[in-house]
């Protein structure tokens, strides 16, 4: 049998015919001679099932090169065997990056990518993340092979076509979480920070998806990627430029402390809010980093600048337990009221903040260092504060401890 004779079983013209196509004739025919239906028929259906088996066996839904979805197959049980088996494959080197960064190239190039049925850029990156995450051995032949560049061509590409109607199944959504979480893994090597200093689009990109609140989970992902960044001084001040503190402060008050203290067993799927809570809990993390308030592993520099903005909005109070081992202490003053020496935090203070935030972030996309110069909460001003202490508060509940 020829493709010419199967199109021709399915009652299609000469020519290529796409997949859908192929399908809808296949359904119609076979419905029509099924035997249950029509016992005449049997024949007629035989052959109308062996064309449509030609045709898949034969991977006709392309005019030329190998079928995308046996790509996109492969591409997935390697994703498969290291995420399993990463402890065993640690110490190899990955032999295909030049292969998959070439397949990325493609896949970005392609002006039909985001019409495609088989989502193979999305498979590939979710490749590269899964062989970088398994060995630091991958991560520097991944910038050695100039994938980081190449990762950031794709990533403009679908950061690009974001919307407040994207979902997270599309495959610019996809790619994105991707591609954000390689770039959080590569940025744990020196020599790949470097490269990423040199492509300032990335972080401009990162920012870019925090505007998506609605994307959840990929918000989640980018504020991790944030934090792995903010371990460099030099991209701590790119991310700041680039408005990174108002979408992480904005974050923070979608968190439900009530969630956390119920003692119900839940999960980020079925739970929508359990994700907005993770979210609130890494822009707390990130928060921290960007203004070099942790200590230990996650140490990073510290950042005067950051620490100015941060401490004239959340208070220098609040401000020094961002980097608090339980973000959730935080968390949940922010968002309840509060009344001592140290903090006045009431529905009001909240409202001028989220003000400010809101908008800040849809005013530019950079941030506004001088900040510190302007912002006053109404509530504050009025009373009388030595050493960070607000007298008459503490005139009023005199045996508050004091620091």
């Amino acid at each position: 049998m020829t493709v010419e004779d199967a199109y021709k079983s399915l009652g299609l013209g000469s020519g290529h015919h796409e997949e859908a196509t192929v399908r809808k004739a296949y359904y119609r025919l076979a419905q029509q001679f099924h035997p249950d239906k029509n016992p005449e028929g049997r024949d007629r259906f035989e052959q109308v099932n062996q064309a449509y088996e030609f045709l898949c066996s034969r991977v006709c839904w392309t005019t030329e090169g190998p079928n995308p979805n046996n790509i996109v197959l492969v591409l997935r049980t390697q994703s498969i065997l290291f995420h399993r088996h990463s402890e065993e494959l640690q110490p190899y080197k990955y032999a295909g990056y030049p292969q998959l960064i070439k397949t990325i190239q493609l896949e970005t190039a392609d002006e039909q990518l985001f019409s495609k049925s088989a989502p193979l850029l999305a498979a590939a990156s979710e490749l590269a993340y899964h062989t970088v995450h398994c060995s630091a051995l991958n991560a520097e032949e991944l910038r050695r092979e100039n994938g980081l560049e190449i990762l950031l061509d794709a990533y403009s590409r679908c950061v690009s076509v974001l919307s407040n109607s994207a979902k997270h199944t599309e495959t610019s959504v996809q790619v994105c979480q991707h591609i954000t979480r390689c770039y959080s893994v590569a940025a744990q090597f020196p020599a790949c920070r470097e490269r990423m200093i040199e492509l300032p689009q990335l972080v401009k990109d990162l920012c870019r998806i925090l505007y998506f609140k609605h994307l959840t989970k990929l918000c989640s992902v980018a504020t991790e990627c944030v934090s792995a960044l903010a371990t460099d001084s030099i991209l701590q001040m790119q991310l700041l430029k680039a408005g990174a503190l108002w979408h992480l402060l904005l974050f923070m008050f979608n968190y439900d402390f009530t969630l956390d203290e119920g003692g119900v067993e839940r999960t980020e799927e079925a739970n929508q809010q359990e994700v907005a809570n993770r979210l609130a809990k890494e822009a707390v993390k990130a928060c921290a980093r960007l203004g070099g308030y942790c200590s230990g592993e996650l140490e990073t520099p510290l950042n005067p600048v950051t620490r100015g903005i941060l401490d004239t909005l959340l208070t220098p109070f609040l401000a020094n337990q961002l980097g608090n081992e339980n973000p959730e202490v935080v968390l949940k003053t922010l968002n309840s009221n509060c009344e001592t020496p140290y903090l006045i935090w009431d529905n009001g203070t909240r409202a001028e903040l989220l003000d400010f935030l809101e908008t800040e972030r849809q005013a530019r996309d950079s941030c506004d260092l001088t900040v510190g110069n302007d912002f006053k909460y109404s509530a504050h001003s009025k009373i009388l504060q030595i050493g960070g202490i607000f007298i008459q508060i503490y005139n009023q509940q005199p045996t508050y401890q004091i620091e």
